[in-house]
C-alpha cells in the first residue's frame, strides 16, 4: 500500500494537477481582494473559493485522466490479474488530490486572513482559520472523487464541462437569484 502511494505521489509530483493546486488559491487571493470591492468583506472569500474550487478539481481530474490516455490506458484496461492494485493506486491518487485540496485551502485561508488582520486592524480568531479551511474542504470531497469517476466514464471534456457548469451554478446560487416557477 504504502509502495502505491508512493508511486502515485511521484507520477503526481510535477503534473499540472499539483501545481494548479497550489497556484489556486493565489488566483483566489488575486479575485478576493481585487474584485470584491473592500477589503472588509470576508464572505468575498469564501465565494471566490467556492466558485473557482469547481473549475479547479475538474482540470485536476482532467490531468490524471490525460496521464492515463499518456500511457494508453495499459495500466488500467489491459491487465484484469492487478485491477484491485489498479484501482487502489487510482484511490491513493485521489487521497492525495484530497489532501493537496485540504492543504490548498488551508494556505489561501492563511494567505488570506493574516494580511486581512493587518490592513483592517481587526484580530481574527484562531477558529477561523481552522474552521473555514476544514467546512471549504469538508463541503467539497464529494467533488473530487464524482470528477474523477465522470473523466474517467465520459473523458476529460465532460469533465471539465461539468467543472464549469458547477463554477456557473455556484456562482449564481450565491447571488440570491430566487426562481419562482409554478409547475
Amino acid at each position: 500500500m504504502l509502495g502505491i502511494i508512493r508511486s502515485e505521489l511521484l507520477k503526481m509530483r510535477h503534473t499540472f494537477s499539483m501545481k494548479l493546486v497550489f497556484l489556486a488559491p493565489l488566483v483566489i487571493l488575486l479575485l478576493g481582494y481585487l474584485l470584491s470591492g473592500s477589503y472588509v468583506q470576508l464572505s468575498a472569500y469564501n465565494w471566490w473559493y467556492s466558485m473557482i474550487l469547481p473549475i479547479v478539481v475538474s482540470l485536476c481530474s482532467a490531468s490524471m485522466i490525460v496521464r492515463e490516455e499518456k500511457n494508453g490506458m495499459q495500466n488500467i484496461i489491459c491487465l484484469p490479474v492487478r485491477f484491485d492494485k489498479i484501482w487502489l493506486g487510482k484511490t491513493e491518487a485521489l487521497v492525495i488530490l484530497l489532501l493537496a485540496g485540504l492543504f490548498s485551502a488551508a494556505l489561501s485561508t492563511v494567505l488570506f486572513g493574516v494580511p486581512f488582520s493587518y490592513m483592517t486592524g481587526t484580530q481574527l480568531p484562531v477558529r477561523f482559520f481552522v474552521l473555514i479551511p476544514i467546512v471549504l474542504w469538508v463541503s467539497n470531497i464529494m467533488m473530487y472523487g464524482l470528477h474523477l469517476i465522470l473523466a474517467f466514464r465520459f473523458g476529460r471534456n465532460f469533465g471539465i464541462s461539468i467543472g464549469v457548469i458547477g463554477s456557473l451554478l455556484s456562482a449564481l446560487l450565491q447571488t440570491s437569484l430566487v426562481l419562482d416557477c409554478d409547475i
